[in-house]
Parts: C-alpha cells; sequence; structure tokens
C-alpha cells in the first residue's frame, strides 16, 4: 500500500516535470533564449510561483501569455511576480489575470506594472470581483482610449457604476456607449 502511494508520488512528479519543460519549450518559440538563459529563466520562474504559492503548473502558461504580448523575456519576468500576486488577491485563476493585464496594458500603452495596480484599485473601490474585471475592463479600455479618456479614469468610472450596484457586464455596457458617443 505504501509501495503504492510512493509510486503514484513520484508518477505525478515526473507528469508536473514534463508538463513544466513542455511549458518551457513553448515559451521558447516566443522568447527565442539559449539553453543556458532558458534554464535561468526556469529557475527564475520556480522561485517566484513558490514565493507567490501559485500552482507552478500554471505559471509557464501565464509567463507564456505575458511574454507573447511583445515583452522581452526580462520585461515579462518583472511581470509574472504582480500577475501571480493578482490572481492570488483575487481568486481567479493565473492566466485570467495575465490575459487581463495583458490586454489593458496593449489597449493603454502603460507598463503592467501600472495596470496592475489600476486593476487593483479597481478591485478595492467597485462591487466587481477580479474575474469580471478581467473579463470587461479589457474591452472597454480601447473604446475609452479612442475617446482619449485615460486609464485611471476608466478604471475608477467601472469601479464607481460597479460600487452603485451595476453589474459588471452592466458597467461596460454603459462606458463603452458612453466612450462610443465621446469618440
Amino acid at each position: 500500500e505504501g509501495a503504492l502511494a510512493v509510486g503514484g508520488t513520484i508518477k505525478k512528479a515526473a507528469s508536473a516535470a514534463m508538463d513544466w519543460q513542455k511549458g518551457m519549450a513553448e515559451i521558447n518559440v516566443t522568447a527565442g533564449l539559449s539553453q543556458q538563459e532558458l534554464e535561468k529563466l526556469s529557475t527564475t520562474m520556480l522561485n517566484i510561483g513558490a514565493k507567490n504559492v501559485a500552482p507552478l503548473e500554471e505559471v509557464p502558461g501565464a509567463f507564456n501569455k505575458i511574454i507573447s504580448a511583445g515583452l522581452n523575456a526580462d520585461q515579462a519576468l518583472s511581470a509574472l511576480d504582480p500577475t501571480l500576486k493578482a490572481a492570488k488577491a483575487g481568486f481567479v485563476d493565473i492566466e485570467t489575470v495575465a490575459k487581463a493585464g495583458v490586454n489593458v496594458m496593449n489597449a493603454s500603452g502603460r507598463d503592467i506594472t501600472a495596470v496592475y495596480d489600476i486593476l487593483f484599485g479597481t478591485l478595492q473601490k467597485g462591487a466587481a470581483n477580479m474575474g469580471e474585471i478581467a473579463a470587461y475592463l479589457p474591452k472597454v479600455v480601447p473604446v475609452a482610449n479612442n475617446a482619449g479618456i485615460k486609464l485611471e479614469q476608466t478604471a475608477g468610472a467601472f469601479a464607481f457604476l460597479t460600487a452603485q450596484g451595476q453589474g459588471a457586464a452592466e458597467a461596460a455596457t454603459l462606458l463603452n456607449g458612453a466612450f462610443n458617443s465621446l469618440s
């Protein structure tokens, strides 16, 4: 019975290691690093993931989402820690937060650290959870940006509307309508 448990644990660990290596290979398609650079990146990502108590199997996918936004490996690495913290604080999966951060960053032209600060502010001031913010705010930001409205104002309006009882979807619809009218 004990031997079966140990065997199952070893099999699970080997599978996780294979998944991690596959994730790193996918990252390197975009990053184009040498083997030594990729190993260093892998170790750093493991340390960041462990420090944030993140499900380690999700870390390469989040990093890949970040680096695929046009960041270099160092920029994506600096974005990984706030992404994992945002996921933990917002009780939502890492890839959802990474996607929201990257989409808002691309739409607004702001760096990822500033974007996460604004997303956390939206979470604190509004009545939407991080999953709702991740789903709806990235859809509003490009329209607001076209109307000349800054990210802070857009996020603030979203937070205000949700704090006043609007659902996240309704707040996004209202803001999109208002910003479309302004453009």
